[in-house]
Order: C-alpha cells, then structure tokens, then sequence
C-alpha cells in the first residue's frame, strides 16, 4: 500500500482503499459465523441490536454507580456539618438509628414545630408511593433541605463557613452543585412528558431555588444552568410548546432573588425581538397576520407578566436600562397591536417609577 500511495500522491485515496478492504474482511467475518440456519440479514440486524443494547446497559449501570457516588458524598458531606454542630452543643443535634432503615438518621431538635422545618432525613428516604424515575430527584431534594438546614444552624451558631479545610471546601460546593444540577435535570427532562408528575417537578423545583436564594449559594455556575435553561424553556413558550409547565417554571424564578434580574435580561430580549418582527410587517388592509409575527404576539403576554414579577427585585441601573428598551415603541406596532404597545409603555412606566 506504501508503494501505491507513493506512486499516486494520494494518501486519502489510499486510507479509503484500505478502509474499503477493512469493511470487506469484517463482512466476510459476520457470514462465515453466522448458524446456517439464519439468513445474514437476519444475523446482521441481531448483531446490531445486542450491540445497541450492551450500550444502553452499561450507560444505566454508569448512571446508577454516578448516583451511589453522589449520594455517599452527599452523606459524609451532611455528617462532617454535623460533627461541627455537635461539638458546639450536644443538645443541637443528635444521631440515632432509624429502626426501619440500616442508614443513620440526623434530627434537629423540635423538627416539628412551625419555627423549623421536618429535616430528619435518612439517604435515602424514599415514600413507597414515589415513581422509580423520581426516586433520585428525591433523594437529591431531601439532602438539599438537610443541608441547607444544617448550614442555617451553623450560621445561628455564629460559626464560619460550614466546612474547614481546602479539600472539605471542594466537597461541599461540588455536592451543591451536582445535587442541584441533578434535580435541575430531572425538572428539564419530565417537564414535556404527559404521563409525569409536573407537580412533583415544580415542588422540586421551587424548594430548589429558594433554598439557593435563602443561603446565597448562587454559584456562577449554577447561575449560568440556570440562565440556559430559562432562555431554552421561553422558546418553549414562543412556539406554544407546553406553555403553562413552563411558564410555572419561569415564573418561579421571576419570583427569586437570584435568578429575577438574569430572567428580567432574557425576557426583555425576547419583547425586543417580538417588537422589531411586528414592527416590521404592514398590514395593507387585506392580508391576514403572518403565523411568526403572531406567534411572538400570543407569547408577549407571558414575556410581560413575567417581566412585571421581576422588577421589584431590580436595582435602579437594571430597571434604566429595562426602561431604555421598552419606551421606543414603534409606529407600526402603535398601529396593529396596540395592545402590545400599550403594554410596552405601562412597563416602562413602572420602571420609572
């Protein structure tokens, strides 16, 4: 072949003859070991089936080792705050057995009463009646709530930060963080799905981010999951695509402190965009409005609502540069959709205000 390629000056000629060759000896491979009483195509389509299979079983069994080790971490990291806490006072927090589960348990003192939350937890402890799909998502939820409890004792306590040490660090915004963007996924991936609990995802969900605004653990990295996943999920609601589950979602991180200024950002650059198409189409009196201009103007009622959750959570210079955007209303768009305008305008207003 090396002769060949020299004589010809072509090497991708003489990579595509050997590959040609290649293919031919493995064809001739899968009909020589095929039984006789089986046709090749027949053998060939089983070959390729137990193929995609075996790919299939060992991404599950990766998956499930990546949960185990998540949640292992997620134990010593709730473990390593409690041994923190119990030096500081024996009183505060306590481990026993849980008599129903070989798994330690933490319980913080009077979970009952209205001035704590119910965080004694046990990783994991599932309900019977929670679906396998959302099995992980609650395991992640119960240790986002136990930790986020513990650290808000710590604070009580008047202690540093929840972990000493660089490695301990690490841990602990690494577990946050997986945790988070664990539940995140699950939110993202079951939301479009009819037969899955949405309820069950929006509850995740919402305790997921106020547990984030409550503690200040936006990290920047979680900010950006975030900021993607809300640009993804407002296309969503552009193309009428599952448009109340999602809307749910955006308005509940309209709602946070984290997370309103980021969305407000992203929900201004969408009315701008449905703005400057509606501005740019001339009604001549007798043609019909395009389907893309009134896909931007059915979706503007949810950009605006969502937008006016925001604002009490904007700083000035946020709502001046709102404010700047939203009071040039075009001429075109004062004439065919006045609603649109006139909803631009009272916005505007009330940044200004």
């Amino acid at each position: 072949m090396t002769n060949v390629c020299k004589v010809h000056g072509n090497t991708s000629e003489c990579v595509s003859s050997e590959l040609a060759k290649l293919k031919i000896a493995v064809a001739l491979v899968v009909i020589r070991s095929k039984p006789a009483d089986q046709n090749v195509k027949d053998f060939v389509h089983n070959l390729v089936f137990f193929q995609q299979d075996k790919e299939q079983r060992w991404k599950a069994e990766y998956h499930r080792l990546k949960q185990e080790v998540l949640q292992l971490r997620q134990q010593q990291l709730l473990f390593s705050i409690n041994t923190r806490l119990s030096s500081h006072s024996s009183e505060d927090f306590r481990i026993r057995p849980n008599p129903h589960d070989s798994q330690p348990v933490l319980t913080p003192p009077d979970s009952q009463s209205d001035s704590q939350p119910n965080t004694t937890l046990a990783l994991p402890t599932l309900a019977p009646n929670i679906p396998e799909n959302d099995k992980a998502d609650a395991d992640h939820m119960t240790f986002l709530r136990a930790y986020f409890y513990l650290d808000h004792q710590l604070r009580l306590n008047r202690q540093p930060p929840p972990l000493i040490g660089l490695n301990n660090e690490i841990l602990e915004k690494d577990v946050v963080r997986q945790s988070v963007l664990s539940v995140l996924q699950h939110v993202d991936s079951n939301t479009p799905k009819e037969q899955s609990d949405f309820s069950r995802c929006l509850d995740s969900f919402r305790v997921c981010v106020r547990l984030l605004d409550s503690h200040g653990k936006w990290s920047q990295s979680m900010l950006n999951k975030f900021i993607e996943l809300s640009s993804c999920w407002l296309k969503r609601v552009m193309q009428g695509d599952n448009v109340l589950r999602y809307n749910a979602l955006l308005d509940i991180l309209a709602d946070s402190n984290g997370m309103a200024v980021l969305l407000a950002e992203t929900v201004v650059k969408a009315i701008a965009e449905s703005h400057e198409r509606m501005n740019e189409w001339e009604w001549d009196g007798v043609e019909l409005i395009p389907r893309p201009v009134l896909t931007h103007f059915f979706a503007s009622s949810y950009y605006f609502l969502l937008l006016e959750k925001t604002i009490p959570r904007m700083g000035s210079s946020d709502r001046s540069r709102f404010q700047t955007v939203l009071s040039h209303v075009g001429q075109r768009v004062h004439i065919n959709f006045p609603l649109f305008a006139a909803s631009m305008m009272r916005l505007a207003h009330q940044l200004g205000n």
